[in-house]
């Protein structure tokens, strides 16, 4: 019951009904939604331990940003981002199974399809949420879902970036024909939302996104020429959509983004902790006279918690990243389900320069999700269920059975190397129901000669922060040139 909680919660976050629907505004479904989960997790069958909460680094950074938000916010910031930080904990906790965390993905991507199915049926005459005069009017054409994520160009576009290439591994990569053939009237409907809204952001997320899904896992040869094409061919197509010819410092909407960007990086330098939790809009009003947003996750979250705020938010992405990318899986369900993810996570890397939405739920259910497939990862290198530890226990028993691992505490030091030979050779001689299958001794030996095997990273070291540093301080440096060089 607690998957068919965060289910729900996924579909309610991006119908968002209750502001579209007079008769579901005051049902309060999101929250009867987190209720149910926060019910079902605790009286679920395998229970729930509070060690549960903190297993992976993904859980200790995001603690900390909690705890750095709440600090350095005003006194009502704890009642206004606890439930992004329990959509992250409820979604962790309902996915500790594979087939879980593809139903949430699947769910994922069926949502972001019926969103961009529902803004381009605005232009044909189906419009239940009023969009169609807003994208001809104060919008001047490009397409808008008048829902409150979804009512800006930008937002809509970015937003349905991703989908275009979780369908590829969805319902291409490693799939039958029949399957295949779902893929091409699929893929028009996001593909003709993200050209309607003549987003600039979202036509370059969109870009990076494929190119850098087409290359990953593939020969270093194949790679050099996916990006050879991409630079060429591929940016000749991607200037010739609309608007892209607008790229220049010029352009009002470029102009506006610079604006933001310098301010949050005075501020942000200004004071260690930001201007706090929620004052990015009184702040930026009070000293400019007028209202702008940061127009960046990156500089939404440094102007508003500061450099160390910065670090803490790096610092989940940076466990996101070095989960997806070196993770080892060993079936086609975990590759697919590993490739998804880092669908996810370079959109929203990407799109996150050019739109705010650090403190979305999309950032809360994607680090989850991803820290739900660590946890999976770990269970598989250490497994904890009763099953595993019987199993365990009985090949214990049978290895203190076998006669020829009786013979193998005789080293060299106690016999003499043609004694250790001759001994070889009998225990290679004796039947298979002594020796089990094959030499036992033999395998011993292979075994003791096979380098230990280094398991998935779990603990946050000195290294780990040195990176995520270097990572703060490439941003800070990126979002610098941005400002003085675009």
């Amino acid at each position: 019951m607690d998957f068919a909680a965060i289910a729900l919660f996924i579909v309610l976050y991006h119908l968002r009904v209750q502001e579209w629907l007079s008769i579901a505004r005051s049902l309060r479904l999101v929250a009867f939604a987190m209720a149910f989960a926060i019910v079902a997790t605790l009286l679920r069958e395998r229970g729930f331990k509070l060690k549960d909460l903190l297993k992976t680094p993904h859980d200790w950074f995001m603690l900390a940003f909690l705890i750095w938000t709440v600090v350095t916010g005003p006194n009502w910031t704890w009642g206004q981002v606890y439930p992004v930080f329990l959509y992250y904990i409820m979604t962790v906790q309902a996915l500790f199974r594979l087939n879980r965390l593809q139903w949430f993905i699947t769910i994922w991507a069926g949502m972001l399809i019926f969103i961009a199915g529902l803004a381009v049926a605005s232009e044909y005459g189906f419009d239940p949420t009023g969009s169609n005069d807003l994208t001809h009017g104060v919008m001047k054409g490009r397409l808008i879902l008048n829902t409150s994520i979804f009512n800006n160009p930008n937002a809509l576009g970015h937003s349905i970036v991703p989908v275009v290439v979780m369908l590829f591994y969805l319902c291409f990569w490693k799939r039958p024909v029949a399957v295949k053939i779902l893929l091409f009237p699929l893929l028009f409907l996001p593909i003709y939302c993200i050209y309607l809204t003549q987003s600039k952001g979202a036509y370059l997320a969109g870009f990076v996104a494929v190119v850098s899904c087409l290359t990953l896992g593939r020969p270093k040869a194949i790679q050099l020429g996916i990006l050879f094409v991409a630079f060429t061919v591929g940016f000749g197509a991607l200037y010739a959509l609309p608007r892209m010819q607008n790229l220049n410092r010029g352009e009002q909407g470029i102009q506006g983004r610079i604006a933001a960007f310098g301010w949050g990086l005075n501020e942000m330098r200004a004071t260690t902790s930001g201007v706090g939790y929620g004052n990015w809009d009184p702040a930026f009003i009070s000293q400019n006279h007028y209202q702008k947003s940061p127009h960046s996750s990156y500089v939404h979250i440094g102007g508003e918690e500061g450099e160390p705020g910065l670090f803490l938010f790096l610092g989940i992405i940076y466990c996101c990243l070095r989960t997806v990318v070196t993770a080892k899986t060993t079936s086609v369900a975990e590759e697919r389900v590993r490739r998804l993810l880092f669908v996810l996570l370079i959109c929203y890397v990407v799109s996150s320069w050019m739109v705010g939405q650090a403190w979305r739920a999309t950032f809360f259910l994607m680090a989850a999700a991803i820290a739900a497939f660590h946890r999976h990862l770990l269970a598989q290198e250490t497994p904890e269920t009763e099953e595993a530890k019987e199993a365990a226990a009985a090949r214990k028993r049978e290895s203190l059975l076998t006669p020829a691992l009786r013979l193998t505490p005789l080293q060299p030091a106690y016999v003499t190397s043609q004694m250790s030979v001759a001994m070889t050779g009998i225990t290679a001689s004796l039947p298979g129901t002594l020796t089990g299958s094959g030499t036992r001794v033999a395998e011993l030996k292979s075994a003791a000669e096979k380098p230990e095997v280094k398991g998935l990273w779990n603990r946050i070291t000195w290294v780990d922060l040195v990176f995520v540093l270097l990572i703060t301080y490439a941003t800070i440096r990126f979002w610098s040139y941005i400002i003085t060089h675009f």
